[in-house]
């Protein structure tokens, strides 16, 4: 049986990788916005794009993320945008870039 060309498994996979990325991280979650920020370090281009592709997470969802990172709300982090390329130019002394990135390593590897 298929549903739009997609067989029945293939679907069931579909689902329940979208099930495991709502349960993790749910709308409002910090980890979302942690997950966006390691991305833009670890990426070699970090574009909306790129990061929501990597992250797993929809373009609208990291575009407004960014729009908040990039905003100053977290004191003394800096992050600029160019061409469509995000750049963190100051951690500041909010967040710990090494801690940061060891949740992200985490989160990626299982």
């Amino acid at each position: 049986m298929e549903i739009n060309g997609i067989d029945k498994h293939s679907a069931h996979c579909i689902w329940q990788i979208w099930l495991a990325m709502t349960t993790v991280y749910p709308k409002g979650d910090l980890r979302r916005l942690l997950m966006i920020l390691a991305a833009i370090d670890q990426l070699s281009h970090p574009s909306a794009r790129s990061i929501a592709a990597h992250v797993q997470l929809p373009v609208s969802t990291v575009q407004s993320q960014l729009k908040k990172l990039v905003s100053g709300e977290i004191p003394k982090l800096v992050i600029t945008c160019s061409s469509g390329i995000y750049t963190i130019d100051s951690y500041g002394d909010v967040i710990c870039r090494e801690g940061l990135i060891a949740f992200y390593n985490e989160a990626m590897n299982g």
